[in-house]
Parts: C-alpha cells; sequence; structure tokens
C-alpha cells in the first residue's frame, strides 16, 4: 500500500462537523485499545487504570491552526488539556493504529480509504486580521465610486465563463445576470416544522440511487428545500492562476455567505502564499443591498454603495441554494459511497453519503472543461453540505491555454447563524 498521506487526511477531518469529529474521534481511540463511551461531542476513553476525557473544540470550517480535540487526564483541569489538531489526528490513524483499521475508519467517517480521498485545495487560514494592502488595492480606494463597484461585485467572480457568475445565470453570463428570485418554475417549498427537517429519511437521497444521481432535478430540489428558511454560512473557497496564467501564483478567493431570515452578508478577502487580504463586502438588510470596498491603508470598510441584486456576481445565499447541485453535479458518471460516521441517531435518522462525480457538468459553457471532478457530501434527506470541485479549462480568450481551477462549497452552522447590520452599513449615509 502507498504511504499514508497525512495532510490530505488531515484536510478531510477538518471538514468535519462537531457530531462527527466526535464519531471518528471516539472510533480512533477504540482502535488504540480504550474502552469509549460518547456523550454528545465529549468523549470517556479508558484504558486500564488510564482514563482520559477528549472534548471536540472544533468542527466544520475551522482554523487550520485550531485545535481539534483537547485530551485531559479524569480529573484534571480540561483547560490544561493536551491540545491535537486535525494533523495530529490524522498522524495517529497513520502511525498509532494499523493500516487496515485506520482504512476502515477513513472509510467509515471520510467516505472513502486514504489513498482514495480527493486531495486537499490549499489550506485556508480564516483570520480575520487584515495584511498590508496591494499597491493595485491602493489605487482601488482612489477610483470613481461606479468603478469601485464593478471591482468588488464583478472581478471577484474569477472565470465566469467557465463555471458561471454564480448569481443564477447559466455559465455563460457575463457577469450582469438577473436577479436572484426564483422563476416560477424553480420556485421551492420551505419544509414545514417537524417534517422531514427533523425525520428519519434512511434511504438514499432524493434523486439518487446506488449507482449515483439518476435525476439532478430532484436532488437539486430536495436540496433547496433542505435549506429554506432556515440560517446558516457558506463557505466558498475560489483556487486559480493570478491574472489566469498558467503557471501563475496561486491566488484563493475567499467568500464567506452568511444567511438569516432575510438578510445575508457577504465577505470576500484574497490570499496569495500567506498573505490575506480583505477586498469587500455586500450586505442585503431585507430590502436593499448594499456593498463596501476594504481600505487596506486604513483598516476599516469605506465607499459605501447601494447596488441592484443584478449587478451581484459574486454568490449569495439563493443562488447557491438554487444552482449548486444543477451546476456542479450534472456530471455524467457519478458515485455513491454511504459514510457511516457514528450512528444514524446522531443525524437525527439521516444517513450521510459520499458522491463523487466525472466529466464536464450538463451546462452551457464557452470554454472548453476537461479532467472536470467533484466530491459531494449529501444526506439521505438531499441537504448538500459540501460539495468540491476541480477541473482544468480552456482559457476563453486566449485558445491553446488551460488552466486549473478549483472551487469548494460548505454548510456550516445551520439554525445557528446571526447576520447582525455591519457597522459600515449602520454608518453609511445616502
Amino acid at each position: 500500500m502507498s504511504e499514508f498521506d497525512v495532510p490530505r487526511v488531515a484536510s478531510h477531518i477538518r471538514r468535519l462537523d462537531g457530531d462527527g469529529l466526535a464519531a471518528l474521534v471516539a472510533d480512533l481511540w477504540a482502535a488504540r485499545g480504550y474502552e469509549t463511551t460518547r456523550d454528545g461531542t465529549d468523549i470517556v476513553a479508558s484504558h486500564g487504570a488510564e482514563t482520559v476525557r477528549i472534548r471536540v473544540s472544533a468542527g466544520g470550517r475551522w482554523r487550520r491552526t485550531a485545535p481539534a480535540v483537547v485530551v485531559s487526564r479524569d480529573g484534571d483541569d480540561r483547560a490544561e488539556g493536551r491540545a491535537v489538531d486535525a494533523v495530529g489526528l490524522a498522524e495517529m490513524l497513520g502511525y498509532a493504529v494499523n493500516r487496515p483499521t485506520a482504512r476502515d475508519i477513513c472509510r467509515r467517517h471520510l467516505g472513502a480509504p486514504p489513498e482514495t480521498l480527493g486531495p486537499p485545495p490549499v489550506e485556508r487560514v480564516r483570520t480575520r486580521a487584515s495584511a498590508p494592502a496591494s499597491p493595485g488595492q491602493a489605487l482601488a480606494a482612489a477610483v470613481l465610486a461606479g468603478l469601485v463597484v464593478l471591482v468588488l461585485v464583478g472581478v471577484i467572480g474569477g472565470l465566469p465563463t467557465v463555471f458561471g457568475t454564480d448569481s443564477g445565470g447559466d455559465l455563460s453570463g457575463d457577469g450582469t445576470v438577473g436577479t436572484e428570485t426564483p422563476t416560477a418554475n424553480e420556485s421551492v417549498q420551505a419544509e414545514p416544522a417537524g417534517a422531514a427537517r427533523d425525520g428519519h429519511a434512511t434511504g438514499t437521497p432524493p434523486g439518487v440511487s446506488a449507482s449515483g444521481i439518476e435525476d439532478v432535478e430532484a436532488l437539486a430540489r430536495a436540496h433547496a428545500r433542505a435549506v429554506a428558511n432556515r440560517s446558516y454560512t457558506v463557505w466558498v473557497d475560489w483556487y486559480r492562476p493570478r491574472n489566469f496564467r498558467p503557471g501563475g501564483t496561486r491566488v484563493q478567493r475567499d467568500i464567506d455567505v452568511a444567511t438569516e431570515g432575510d438578510r445575508y452578508l457577504i465577505e470576500t478577502t484574497e490570499v496569495v502564499a500567506d498573505n490575506r487580504t480583505h477586498t469587500g463586502a455586500i450586505y442585503h438588510d431585507g430590502a436593499g443591498t448594499y456593498a463596501a470596498v476594504w481600505n487596506g491603508t486604513s483598516g476599516e470598510y469605506e465607499r459605501v454603495f447601494a447596488v441592484t441584486q443584478r449587478r451581484v456576481t459574486v454568490p449569495t445565499s439563493e443562488s447557491i441554494r438554487q444552482n449548486l447541485v444543477r451546476r456542479y453535479l450534472s456530471t455524467p458518471e457519478t458515485d455513491i459511497t454511504e459514510v457511516q460516521s457514528g450512528t444514524l441517531e446522531r443525524r437525527n435518522g439521516r444517513r450521510l453519503f459520499r458522491i463523487t462525480g466525472t466529466g464536464a457538468p450538463n451546462v452551457s459553457s464557452t470554454a472548453t472543461i476537461r479532467n472536470y471532478s467533484v466530491e459531494a457530501m449529501v444526506d439521505s434527506r438531499g441537504f448538500v453540505r459540501n460539495v468540491t470541485v476541480q477541473a482544468t479549462v480552456e482559457h476563453p480568450q486566449n485558445s491553446g491555454q488551460t488552466l486549473r481551477i478549483e472551487r469548494e462549497y460548505t454548510y456550516d452552522r445551520v439554525d445557528s447563524t446571526t447576520v447582525e447590520p455591519p457597522e459600515w452599513y449602520l454608518n453609511h449615509t445616502d
């Protein structure tokens, strides 16, 4: 068997939510010879006279340097416990248990044995401290107001003619697509309180059979229903070469989309090497939409403008809800594997599946898409929690040049996200 890839396994551990992480940790300590019991995300592990308590301190999308769990001896102050991050857990899987057991734990909790897990995207470090402004950004802060808005809501969209604008249009959109209100034939009914959300759907997701996706529209509708009228945060990660030049410096765009009720807040940053720089924010207050540009020199948002949703080409909660499945999971070939993470009860009776797809998706595009692959985590209700896409595309303006592009979408903090008006919005004057 090939060498155990610790960074790859660690990147998948970081995607687990709190319950999923606790289930993996309990099985990992059991494989090391401990008797384990779980109470939510707390674990007690005993081996002979030794008893340790393990508290899951992370879950969902979390900082690379944050501890995944805190381990303390029984009776010790838990604050004084030993912190173990995702890399430490991956190293335990690779070197503290036998290889067949490690493969089984990865298969049950991560959806596949370690050698077939997808490669990790560039690790994002979600620090909120701003990096020094680049000369280009200092210049952007000084241009005319209308142009600044175009920079904020247009340029950060990346390569819209390849993967689309993510604002509701098809993949041939030009960055100024229509409003985000679903059309009549796309409208979705939210789940009644206490219905499927709290039910016990134990089969494969809607539109999905044991052999893969059979009806992508049914899965898309199920996902839209699953997140309708709920609060949540979507972490969006886009990766591409700088200036879309093959072999150029890798640029990471982070787009955080927080939604509660009829309000949403989008914050965008750019990461190059170890430098993270805010680029802007968009806030919708339920009636109007406002954009703000980050000034790296002053360290605050400025130039607040009212914009129409037609001008917003970055992903919003509604555009992701409506388009995520159709855009990225409509591949000609798909496979499904059940992720046996913990028990059915830990997800209110819902099973969790890993869906992989290959081949260009069934969407219009002005660019040639090659080597397309997608991986998604989907529960039996049809809620698509995570989607990771990788593809090689031909540059639409430079025939013969190819680019490697990656995108990742992760739902987190479902039913626990709050959206408050940002300070720059409260202080703005019309």
